[in-house]
């Protein structure tokens, strides 16, 4: 079954990573150094065959305020996944991330 959990972007990626058959933790670190590179707002496509990517790059995009626009493709098949990453904003120097997309500033900050 090919998966397409969100519509597909109308706009093409500023950008295209192929990690192959790579594991999420060569992924994840290959994926966080081709990020930085991107401007907020542009749009990334990562192609890959790991199973376990839809789990890790959902989580990943929440933990690190990047947008996971969507997804498509079908393992079952030989297909790759193909996801669709806006990035977003930076954190400022007093915010921080609990892990779950909830951001949270320091008490001095909010002062």
């Amino acid at each position: 079954m090919s998966e397409s959990l969100m519509s597909l972007p109308t706009s093409t990626p500023d950008a295209i990573l192929d990690v192959g058959h790579e594991g999420c933790g060569t992924l994840l670190v290959v994926l966080r150094q081709r990020m930085q590179e991107l401007a907020p707002g542009a749009m990334r496509e990562v192609v890959g065959y790991d199973p376990g990517g839809r789990e890790d790059l959902s989580a990943w995009c929440r933990m690190t305020r990047n947008e996971l626009m969507a997804m498509m493709g079908d393992l079952s098949r030989g297909e790759p996944i193909d996801y669709f990453i806006r990035k977003g904003m930076k954190y400022s120097a007093k915010e921080r991330c609990d892990g779950n997309g909830a951001i949270f500033r320091s008490a001095a900050a909010r002062r």
